[in-house]
């Protein structure tokens, strides 16, 4: 899809900011969207000392989530944490119309002002992945094993222990139950949705119970629970690849961290150049640590340099 890039009209934005480490990263990011039209909602996981984050969260357009949960590496809890920052979003400001996912160890390819022309430019896009399963990256397995994290109860943790020390294997379900009948899909954690989408992914959580009780056992399910409700949804027609860059190239479950060798790539492929060549948008890349202040500034200074 090639995709406009400027047309001077701004819109009101809501970057939903899942963070559990790297506060210095996370002040850099959130430093970066500043914007008049900006709203940044954060969720600090429960597990993470939120004195750390304090400069972050005292930034005047960050407003902090009201409830925080402890985040376990491919539990549903990430969703969660993800399903309140929409609803507040939703209730705090009826203006806002486009819904951002972010990490909060990514950090902007773009300045504040660009990244809100092009949202503005391409409002009624759906800019998420959708996969369908199985594929390559994500196996049926996810949602036909019952995976038990550090989010569980004990009891179920005990049993999950016993299992694997009898030899027994996972416990098997029936996705299609689960999935109440739709098409399993998958896709990156990470998109930029409307309003209409986020509103849709609220109302269906809310009256589906029993879809988000399932979830709840899937593995890494914030790679397919959003991209499943959307992905079976009218708004399937307005999907585009998401606008996060990840480098999945060193495998295994973690992306590598992004370095100075990124930076020939980047110019590539993000900042108005490469959208008025009808190329993929990337508006963020992920993932940074505090030790990344010194590729962050060469990030920086070349979008500043590049100018709108």
């Amino acid at each position: 899809m090639s995709l406009p890039f400027d047309t001077g009209h701004a819109m009101q934005v809501a970057f939903l900011v899942i963070a559990h480490n790297a506060p210095k990263q996370l002040q850099r990011l959130l430093a970066r969207l500043a914007h008049p039209d900006h709203h940044v909602f954060v969720h600090i996981d429960a597990k993470s000392q939120i004195e750390d984050f304090a400069a972050s969260l005292a930034l005047p357009h960050v407003i902090t989530s009201r409830i925080r949960l402890p985040v376990y590496w491919g539990s549903f809890r990430a969703c969660q944490a993800t399903l309140e920052l929409i609803k507040q979003a939703l209730a705090r400001e009826p203006r806002i119309e486009r819904f951002v996912l972010l990490s909060g160890v990514d950090h902007p390819l773009d300045t504040a002002a660009n990244i809100n022309r092009f949202f503005a430019d391409n409002r009624d896009v759906e800019f998420i992945e959708l996969d369908p399963m199985p594929s390559e990256s994500k196996a049926l397995s996810r949602l036909e094993h019952l995976y038990v994290s550090g989010a569980h109860p004990p009891w179920i943790r005990g049993l999950a222990k016993l299992r694997r020390a009898l030899r027994l294997g996972p416990i098997k379900r029936d996705y299609r139950k689960g999935l109440k009948g739709l098409a399993p899909i998958g896709g990156a954690q990470w998109w930029a949705l409307t309003r209409e989408a986020a509103s849709y992914i609220d109302r269906f959580a809310d009256e589906n119970p029993d879809f988000v009780r399932f979830h709840d056992g899937v593995l890494i399910p914030d790679e397919s629970f959003f991209s499943t409700i959307l992905g079976n949804s009218d708004f399937a027609s307005r999907v585009t690849d998401c606008v996060t860059y990840t480098d999945w190239s060193a495998g295994g479950s973690h992306p590598a961290l992004i370095g100075k060798r990124h930076l020939e790539f980047f110019k590539a492929v993000s900042g108005p150049c490469a959208r008025a060549e009808g190329l993929r948008p990337l508006l963020f890349a992920r993932k940074f640590t505090d030790e990344d202040a010194a590729v962050c500034a060469e990030i920086d200074a070349l979008v500043d340099g590049r100018g709108a």
